[in-house]
């Protein structure tokens, strides 16, 4: 947003860039304490959080949050793979059927917590963006969520080990 107006920016987007930079410091530190083999388990998800960010498709106009459908899947797969996958990876953990599963409702939740956005989105969004309320509706796009988050649920009964996660998320669910 700032690009090269730095001279003009508003009081409120300096301090952004300041608060900015101090976390790309920090995140300088803490990337240096993580294992290579985390680090490369983590490029994947990077291209993917890049390519949403930045266009390259369609002469450089377009970037993977303008691609229907795509936005969504994004962003949950961005989502269930930094708080599944990578800590498992980094833990030295195997990736065993319940981590599978355990991400596949991470997903799951975080495509039911886009929704409503999405939703909200609907009038300010650009014709040609295709989210899921434009296609199919808003109502089906509820119905939609509750079957996803009864389908998260299931997995949550199915397959997590622990009973005693099992209340918390129903609280969540609920």
């Amino acid at each position: 947003m700032a690009k090269l107006h730095h001279r003009s920016l508003t009081n409120g987007l300096k301090i952004i860039q300041i608060f900015s930079f101090f976390c790309f410091l920090a995140m300088c530190y803490f990337v240096s304490q993580i294992s290579l083999k985390t680090l490369l388990y983590c490029i994947p998800l990077e291209i993917l959080t890049l390519l949403y960010a930045v266009p390259f498709l369609s002469g450089f106009h377009k970037n993977l949050r303008q691609v229907s459908f795509l936005k969504i899947v994004v962003v949950a797969l961005v989502w269930a793979g930094f708080t599944v996958l990578i800590p498992v990876v980094n833990s030295d953990v195997e990736i065993t059927l319940n981590v599978i599963f355990l991400a596949m409702q991470r997903f799951l939740i975080v495509v039911v917590l886009i929704l409503p956005f999405d939703i909200r989105d609907v009038k300010y969004d650009a014709i040609s963006l295709q989210t899921i309320p434009k296609k199919i509706g808003v109502e089906k796009t509820k119905k939609l969520g509750l079957t996803l988050m009864i389908f998260a649920l299931v997995l949550e009964y199915l397959f997590s080990p622990l009973s005693i996660v099992k209340t918390p998320f129903m609280m969540f669910f609920f």
